[in-house]
Formats: structure tokens, sequence, C-alpha cells
């Protein structure tokens, strides 16, 4: 029989003392798993209903947008090696987990847009069981049916559930290392929690780029749990048990040093890198570092992040104060009865403050999705002080969680209620109007945002666009022909048709040319060509260029002759303009004849038909 020694014996002993007083509840001495059968089964019920929010948005099939067209271009047309081990077209980045997941999908299911957004709605599907499992260990019955209502229902999460972003995968991650964390803390198993909390911190390390805030966050906040409690331990035992958690950070460094290496370091050099801090420095997602600045700018965040489209969307003024200081109440609630557990979940938001202040994490938009599940729970937390303390009347307790609740849940179902609702850029309509209503002899003139998602579009089977023969610009200084493979013109990086991601979104060549690989006559069947808009800078002559380009093709032309051009307007920017570019607009009806039907517009895209014939090209 083996001899226990005293070392092991006392650690055992320091095991036993902590577990027993982390199984309690310290503010009324129940256990931690307190919640009835009927209470839990209202739990999974409303996550059940999450769970139908997110599969509805998922079916409805609304087009991918640019921002998921941009990287959805890597995943489709790379091989592995250079999906994961290179740096992303057009100033992408993603973590190398959910790159191959959704890789993976697409040589499964095609490059379609379910397939496309399939791990997002997986992970959104497994983050509402990890919250179900951290508010049953956090809240009271009352709080946890709260928590889990606001977190099915928030519009963002479910709107991200259906994306080909990484965002998803954040809060599925960031849960997953707090459940665990939560677990090491309050289970009696230490030894398997530890290993569960070392494992999933391990691979959620290569699932999401903000999960480091909350690895570190949770591991110091357990650390920080065994070395102070319980306090009648000798300190020099409580020192030598900190060893499994000093092993267990050890292992995460590691890990994310081979992370680094290998695939986060492309992000952190070079002109993306400039680019990306340029362009969140502008949406303020640095914090000051003057201490007075730096207090308005977090306070300003947090405020950010219940009302914030991305995040809460929180929308109606007068409730954002309301559920602001409900969720001030749930701290302090949590405070006092949970402090442990309150800064498992808070700890990770300074850490991610802290890295923007030093210009390496954003802390702004949908880059602080992963924070809304702790916050959730805070304002669950406050409302259920105010009924349990009878500061508030049930009838006024009704009326707050009615007003929290209503903006959110509305928007939900908005979104969820049609295809049509919440989309950013239906250009699929568009294509597949354009496919309907083709006729010999017409062409497609882009709008500059417009290219990507033709291309994507362009080669699936349902716009039925797939026989539409391709062409390129020729540049007007730069020499040769635009080529369609991996560089583009010098000064312009990347790999797509179009040249990659130059410095000026717009900046795209001016003159027709044919497609290398669709040289000489057309073939039977094929469709027709486009075209590529050009850089317009502010002079409206610009258009006119364009228009000459059209009626006079180059001599050696062997298309039919350009008859119509329908103009297709995706992206617009700014967002509040109209949903076509307004000067180009002009400058098309001062000389051209706008057609029938009329325009077809769609949520973020439309598309106009103008009359170009008699134009005369060479045989």
């Amino acid at each position: 029989m083996p001899v226990e020694t005293p070392t092991e014996s006392s650690i055992a002993s320091l095991m036993v003392a902590y577990q027993s007083s982390s199984t309690l509840d310290s503010s009324n001495s129940l256990p931690i798993n307190s919640w009835s059968k009927n209470t839990t089964r209202a739990v999974w019920l409303i996550g059940l209903i999450g769970a139908i929010f997110r599969l509805m948005r998922w079916f409805h099939w609304r087009s991918l947008w640019l921002d998921e067209i941009m990287l959805s271009y890597s995943i489709i047309h790379r091989g592995w090696h250079e999906l994961l081990f290179k740096s992303l077209a057009y100033w992408q980045g993603a973590p190398v987990g959910f790159l191959a997941a959704v890789k993976t999908c697409t040589i499964v299911f095609g490059s379609g847009e379910r397939a496309l957004r399939l791990p997002s709605l997986l992970a959104a599907l497994v983050s509402l069981p990890l919250f179900i499992g951290v508010i049953r260990r956090t809240l009271s019955p009352r709080g946890g049916i709260l928590a889990i209502a606001l977190f099915a229902i928030l519009p963002p999460i479910v709107y991200y559930a259906q994306e080909v972003k990484q965002y998803g995968f954040d809060i599925m991650a960031t849960l997953a290392v707090t459940y665990t964390a939560i677990r090491v803390v309050q289970d009696g198993h230490r030894r398997r929690a530890m290993w569960v909390y070392f494992v999933t911190g391990a691979a959620a390390l290569f699932l999401s780029h903000a999960v480091i805030f909350a690895l570190t966050g949770t591991g110091l906040t357990v650390a920080a749990r065994q070395l102070l409690h319980p306090t009648d331990v000798p300190l020099s035992k409580r020192l030598k048990s900190l060893v499994p958690f000093v092993a267990i950070g050890a292992g995460w460094v590691l890990f994310e040093s081979a992370n680094y290496h290998f695939f986060l370091s492309m992000l952190s050099r070079g002109q993306i890198h400039a680019g990306l801090v340029k362009y969140w420095e502008e949406r303020s997602a640095f914090m000051p570092r003057s201490p007075t600045a730096a207090l308005v700018w977090i306070a300003t965040n947090i405020k950010n992040i219940i009302s914030g489209y991305s995040t809460m969307w929180i929308t109606v003024d007068q409730i954002v104060p309301v559920a602001c200081l409900c969720g001030l109440l749930g701290l302090a609630a949590l405070w006092k009865h949970r402090r442990w557990e309150l800064l498992l979940l808070l700890t990770p938001i300074p850490l991610a403050m802290l890295a923007s202040l030093v210009r390496k994490y954003p802390f702004a938009e949908r880059l602080v999705l992963w924070t809304v599940p702790a916050l959730a729970i805070l304002i669950a937390g406050g409302l259920d002080y105010l009924c349990r303390k009878g500061i508030v009347t049930r009838l006024l307790f009704t009326i707050l969680t009615v007003l929290i609740f209503y903006a959110p849940l509305t928007a939900a179902w908005w979104q969820t209620s049609s295809s049509a609702n919440g989309g950013r850029e239906e250009s699929k309509p568009i294509y597949q109007y354009i496919a309907s209503h083709w006729q010999w002899g017409d062409t497609i003139y882009l709008y500059h945002s417009a290219n990507l998602s033709f291309y994507y579009y362009s080669q699936q089977p349902d716009v039925n666009l797939v026989g539409l023969k391709p062409l390129q610009m020729r540049p007007w200084s730069w020499g040769n022909s635009l080529p369609a493979t991996v560089g583009g013109p010098p000064g312009m990086p990347g790999d797509s048709p179009y040249g990659g991601w130059p410095d000026r979104v717009d900046l795209y060549p001016r003159s027709l040319q044919e497609y290398p690989e669709a040289s000489g006559a057309p073939a039977a069947g094929d469709l027709g060509y486009y075209i590529v808009q050009g850089d317009h800078g502010d002079n409206p002559a610009d258009y006119g260029r364009e228009i000459d380009n059209l009626k006079h093709p180059p001599a050696d032309w062997h298309w039919p002759p350009i008859r119509r051009v329908w103009v297709v307007f995706t992206h617009v920017w700014p967002a509040t303009q109209e949903d076509a570019d307004e000067r180009t607009l002009r400058e098309l009806d001062h000389r051209l004849k706008r057609l029938q039907p009329h325009p077809f517009h769609a949520t973020g895209a439309s598309v106009y038909l103008y009359d170009i014939s008699g134009v005369t090209t060479a045989p």
C-alpha cells in the first residue's frame, strides 16, 4: 500500500478545505446547484427558443456581404497550406481553427452561403448550453431565467450566428474557458476539472484571437483564489498548491507561442497591420493614455456595448441608463455573494482594455462581442437583486424587465421573420434579377465595390450566371494587361482576379480588354462579359470617359456589340446614401437612356438598366 508523504497529505487537506468552502453559496449557505427541476426546464426551453432563432436566420439564406466575401475568397480558392500559413487576401484575418472549420465545410458541402456559415451556426448553438452552465453556477433561478432569455434573443448574437466571421467563435471560446474555470473553483473533482480547463484553453487559443484575455483573466483569478482562500492554511502550503496552475499557464504559453509563430505573426506586422491600426484608431477603439480621458473612454465603451448594433443592440436611449444601472446592481450583488465567479467573468474585460491602451487589440464594436455574455449576466443579476431585496414591487420589476427586453426581442424577431430583414447587402437577388432578364448584347457595369460579390455569385448555380464570361479592364499606366492570377499589377498585392486590395479600394484599371481565358469570339452559350468601374476621384468627367470606353471598344474587339448595360451597385458608402451612387446615376442619365423594367432594389444593393444600342464595333 503506497505511503502518503507529509507534503501530499497537506496539499490534499488543502484541497479538501478549498473544495468544501467553494461548494456553498455564501449568500444563503445552499449548494450551488440549487435550481429546481422546473427552473432547469424553463432555462433549457428558453435556450431551445434561442437555438430556433439562430436556425431560422441560417435557413433564410441571405446573401453574403462584402466582408464575408473577402474572407470567403481565400477560403474557397486557396489550398490548405496557403490558407493557414499565408496572409489572407483583402486585409482579412481569422483564427486558424475557424478557417479550417469553414474550409472543411466548403469541401464537404460546397461553397454556398449555408456551407460557409455552418461553423458560425454550430458555434452559436454550442454557446447556448455553455452559457446555461455558467449561469447555473452563478445566478439564482430567477436571475438565470432572465440571463438566458436575454442571451437567447440579443440580435447581434443571433446575427453573428450566421455570418462568415469568427465573432461567434469568440463567444463560444470565452464561455467555454469561463465555464471550465468556474468548475475548477466550485467542483469537488479537482484533477479532472483542471485537466478539462487546460485542454479547453489550449484548443480555444486556435479558435479565437480574443480568448487570450479569458485565459489570462480566469487563470489569474483561479490562482489568486487558490492562494488567498482558505486563509487558515499556512501560506507555504498554499504556494505549493499553485504548482498545477503554473503548469497549466506554462502549457498555454507554449501553445500560444506556436499559434503566434505560425499563424498570428502575419497580422502583427507590415502594411496590413498598419492599415488595421489606422482603421480602428479612427473608431476610437484604443484607450487614451490620459487618465481622465481613459475613464471617459471606459464609460463610453461600456455604454456602447449595451447600445451598439453589433454587441447588445438595446437601442432605446431611455433604456440604456436603466440597463447600466441594473448592471451595476448586479455587479454589487455578485461581488457580495459570488465574488470569485464575478472575477472569472469580468477580469478579461480590463485586460482587453489594457491591450487596447498599447494598440494591440481594438476594444470596440464586433471585436468585443465576447464581453456580452458577462454583461447580460450582470443585468439579469441586477434585475433579480431589485426583486429579491424588495427594492421594487413585482409590477415595477415586470416593467423594468419588459423595457430592457423589448428592443432586443423585437429586433431579433424582425431579423428572423424574413431574409430581407437584417441583411447588409442583398446582392444575390440583384444578380438573379439580371440573369432572368438577360438579352444578347448585354453587359454589366459594376460599382467599384460590387466586383467581389459579382465574382462570387457569378459562380453560384442558383444565380444562373455561370455562363457569363468575365472581362478585365486595361490599365492606363501599368502597361501590360491586368492578369487574373496571383499577383496583379505592380503596387497591388493580393491574389484575386482584381489584383488584390490596393491603398484605395476603388483604384481599378479603366479600359475594356478581353479576359485572357475568353479570347477570340464568344463560344455558343456564353452570356457575355462584364467590366469594372474605375477610379472617379471628384471629377465628374471621369464618368464620361468610362462611358466613352463602352461606346468605343478596342479595334480588335471580338464580342457582340454592346446594346444594354446593367449598372450594379452594392456596398455603397456612406451607408446613409441612397442605394446607388448618385453622381454615377446623374452622369449615366445624362449620357444614356434608362430602360424599363424599373430599377430593382434590395437591401444595400440595386441595379439599373441603360440603352447603349447603335454602337458600332469592329467585326
